[in-house]
């Protein structure tokens, strides 16, 4: 949450070692969960801060849920550009207010009953074997195991596998080029003149998110053309539409170069 007044920023306490220009920059960098469980020293609501910017942290449950239930239309997300953006757009995760609820509601019939329980086995269909495939006394990266079993997971629910193993394959190594970039970054990729920096990292980052545009708009199209329900995330949102407005979702995906071909199913 971003501070809304300077009265209220002065009113909850900051976590101690903030430095006088980088705040708690280089702590979060360089060890992100350290920082956080000193935050829960100090209170259900404390502040750090990232260079100009104040980020509030929330130690507590009833805090979470006045957060994000009592008073969520009085605040804002944060910090709105970015790699975040950039990568995600204005959907449901960074959208705000009468636009966000719109969103929701577009997105409520793939939260069916019956849409989680196809999800579920997606779910154990690509995690057991990951699982079984750990050697006993071998040691895991375990973030980026969960990181991968997740993108894995996302990307089959989304598409059917009539896209083609080769573009499914594709977009996952896109994806984790993308949070290879974002992850690590966190807060310090989301300040304004971060993206206009001539960095390699800002390189693989566009690069990747314009070529899973292109791959997006390509397969979208081939939905579209073929119009067909393949059982998949992908053609849900296609049909949805907002019952009071009988709009549904754009077509336009981030990312703008390359067409590379995809397979709708039925195709």
């Amino acid at each position: 949450m971003p501070a809304a007044t300077m009265e209220l920023t002065r009113e909850i306490a900051e976590v101690p070692g903030s430095r006088r220009l980088l705040g708690h920059a280089l702590e979060f960098r360089n060890d992100p969960l350290r920082l956080f469980q000193r935050a829960r020293e100090y209170g259900a609501v404390v502040r750090i801060r990232f260079g100009p910017f104040s980020v509030y942290v929330l130690n507590s449950p009833d805090a979470i849920r006045q957060a994000l239930v009592s008073e969520a239309r009085k605040l804002a997300k944060g910090i709105q550009f970015g790699r975040a953006k950039r990568l995600i757009g204005n959907g449901l995760v960074l959208a705000d207010g009468g636009f966000h609820q719109r969103q929701r509601r577009l997105m409520q019939p793939a939260f069916h009953r019956a849409e989680i329980a196809r999800y579920t086995r997606t779910m154990r269909s690509v995690a057991i074997p990951r699982i079984e495939g750990w050697q006993d006394g071998s040691t895991l990266a375990f973030d980026r195991e969960m990181r991968s079993i997740t993108l894995t997971v996302v990307t089959r629910a989304l598409l059917s596998s009539d896209v083609g193993a080769e573009v499914i394959d594709e977009i996952e190594r896109l994806l984790r080029v993308l949070l290879a970039e974002l992850m690590p970054k966190g807060v310090m990729t989301q300040l304004p003149v971060a993206g206009r920096i001539p960095s390699r990292s800002n390189m693989r980052f566009n690069a990747a998110n314009r070529w899973l545009g292109a791959m997006l708009a390509d397969i979208i199209q081939g939905y579209r053309a073929a119009g067909e329900d393949c059982g998949d995330l992908m053609s849900i949102l296609l049909r949805a539409h907002d019952d009071e407005t009988g709009t549904g979702m754009t077509d336009r995906p981030a990312g703008t170069c390359g067409s590379p071909t995809a397979r709708p199913c039925g195709r």
